[in-house]
């Protein structure tokens, strides 16, 4: 992870501590969205979104991810795909 200590030092987080878990980077994303507009960021790739399912012990394709038949429907519009994007998912805990 990348991150801006002189950012983290402005908001009053611990620049030589940064988050360890999920639920420490989101709770830090919001300090750091009060004083840019951004708090955090990462790539938009379908990989990183499916570990965050994986995690959270939800499917990234319908059919058991295509182990029980060929996959014909993604799942990223689903409950805990919401809640991923809102920074609520059990993956952040």
């Amino acid at each position: 992870m990348f991150y801006n200590k002189d950012l983290f030092e402005e908001v009053g987080l611990d620049p030589e501590n940064p988050p360890k878990t999920f639920s420490e980077l989101v709770d830090a994303a919001e300090k750091l969205s009060e004083a840019t507009d951004y708090g955090f960021t990462m790539a938009t790739i379908g990989w990183f979104f499916e570990q965050l399912l994986a995690n959270s012990e939800a499917l990234y394709l319908d059919n058991d991810n295509g182990r029980d038949g060929n996959a014909t429907e993604s799942l990223v519009n689903s409950e805990e795909g919401y809640k991923i994007f809102e920074g609520k998912a059990s993956a952040f805990s």
